[in-house]
């Protein structure tokens, strides 16, 4: 790729992400979902307390979450930082290794330099993705650390001793990223498939010995520092109130499919990895035949990525927004990858990829300016005044959003609305008990994120979050006292 163009693509990029983080910095991207993550951060920095109980002195648990990413930003929490910086320095933590990763994995393909940069861009450049890392989310870190897993296994299928090359830093890497996310190990087991269908049957087994091995402790780890409290946990939240056989079957019938393909970037990066895929299928040059990017390794990745990507939507509640940023990661680097093994092809797909993170650098743009309404000065005030009114506010307060409280420096009774609602459906007696103490007026505010009584209201709490009994609970002992933001509605307890 010419350096010139190489130069202008990489600082359209580096501007799309700069005025992501214009906007993202002044909390356009903060959401429920960032609320989960800083409050089960604030429970280990200012409780010691990794994944609360079902219920405790807290208040009430419940997540489908892994620790690494809020144990992440409790260890920024610690060292003073204020809640929403700590949640975007580590996402910014997960950008960086994304960025690295997808480098080592265009350079031990083949990529020239400039050429790795690029792809390194546009495998980080989606808006998904910046958007994933000021909103507080774990997906990018944990994409980061399966691109460098794979980065670090490529060399197995170098011609020249591909069994000298140590597996271990890989499967570090593809178990830190399982401790990140739970779906994250779809990766590491599309690289074992790799690895024995090209007859790297030893590599194989040292990797998932060593896999399984890193696995078990982080599980073993997380339970014991829990004091026995995360398996139950997860366990009761974990299929988002279907069963695996449920999931499976959505799956299946490809109800996961319209929302998925409602992106044109989703459907532009899918086609361009199908065809490289397909050019997987013609001879390739015999001095190249057998390097790094033979056709199994691209064919095992992406589809691996992909399978995993539809069970995850599957799931019921589960939104494409953050959840499509490993794949699109791996489906950017699909042509690269298959390019290392075909010299011909390989300036090709360079420009190819150089045009595709070019648009991505204009819809950021786009993006940016859409949200930018949420980073006005007006904006940013009026959410600071809402968050310095919850501080005057006697405790405790319920907010359907733990972003609110952890903002104010509030306890969180519920950090994870959405989990609350299926914890309490496997387990009435709490249920009972959270209705109970909405009857006695115990909250002096509720916070919801939708008004109960409108149409919008009515579909979301039809099926998500806090669920229609607790909904009804607060509604016929509490009363709408304002509208503070366009998703905070506060509700002040009625007269007896």
């Amino acid at each position: 790729m010419p350096r010139t163009l190489a130069l202008l693509v990489l600082g359209a990029v580096l501007s799309g992400f700069l005025i992501h983080a214009l906007v993202g910095f002044r909390g356009a991207y903060l959401s429920y979902g960032s609320g989960v993550w800083l409050s089960l951060a604030r429970d280990l920095s200012n409780h010691g307390v990794l994944f609360r109980d079902l219920t405790s002195d807290l208040g009430y648990g419940g997540t489908r979450y892994f620790p690494l990413f809020f144990v992440t930003i409790s260890g920024f929490l610690k060292l003073g930082f204020a809640a929403a910086v700590s949640g975007w320095l580590a996402g910014s933590l997960g950008f960086a290794i994304l960025v690295t990763g997808a480098h080592r994995i265009a350079r031990e393909s083949g990529a020239p330099r400039l050429t790795a940069w690029v792809a390194a861009a546009a495998a980080a450049g989606p808006y998904f993705t910046l958007e994933a890392v000021f909103g507080v989310r774990a997906d990018v870190m944990a994409a980061g650390l399966n691109l460098w897993g794979v980065g670090l296994l490529l060399p197995v299928w170098r011609p020249s001793r591909p069994e000298g090359v140590r597996v271990w830093p890989a499967s570090v890497c593809f178990a830190l990223a399982f401790a990140v996310k739970v779906t994250a190990l779809a990766i590491p087991a599309a690289m074992l498939v790799a690895a024995f269908v090209t007859g790297r049957v030893r590599v194989g087994a040292r990797m998932g010995a060593a896999l399984a091995g890193a696995v078990a402790g982080i599980l073993l780890v997380t339970q014991v520092a829990s004091s026995g409290r995360a398996f139950r946990v997860w366990a009761s939240c974990m299929f988002a109130g279907s069963d695996s056989s449920g999931t499976l079957a959505v799956f299946l019938g490809g109800g996961f499919l319209p929302g998925l393909l409602n992106s044109h970037l989703v459907v532009a990066v899918m086609a361009g990895a199908l065809v490289a895929l397909g050019l997987t299928l013609f001879p390739v040059e015999k001095a190249v035949g057998k390097m790094v990017s033979s056709r199994v390794v691209p064919t095992a990745l992406w589809l691996g990525a992909t399978v995993v990507l539809g069970v995850t939507l599957s799931s019921p509640g589960t939104v494409p927004a953050n959840q499509v940023v490993e794949w699109l990661a791996f489906s950017m680097l699909t042509p690269v990858i298959v390019a290392g093994s075909r010299l011909r092809i390989q300036r090709v797909t360079g420009i190819a990829i150089a045009i595709m993170a070019t648009w991505m650098a204009v819809q950021n743009v786009s993006r940016a300016r859409e949200m930018s309404s949420l980073a006005t000065t007006d904006s940013v005030r009026q959410r600071h005044s809402f968050v310095e009114s919850l501080r005057a506010l006697d405790a405790p307060i319920l907010s359907e959003s733990a972003l609110w409280p952890v903002l104010a420096g509030r306890e969180v009774v519920v950090p994870d609305a959405f989990a609350a609602r299926l914890v309490f459906r496997s387990n009435p007696e709490l249920e009972r008990q959270f209705i109970d103490e909405i009857a006695q007026r115990k909250y002096t505010r509720v916070i919801l994120e939708f008004d109960p009584s409108s149409p919008e209201g009515r579909g979301m709490y039809g099926f998500a979050h806090l669920g229609r009994t607790v909904i009804a609970a607060i509604e016929s002992h509490y009363q709408l006292e304002t509208q503070a933001l366009p998703n905070a509605f506060v509700f002040a307890p009625r007269p007896r």
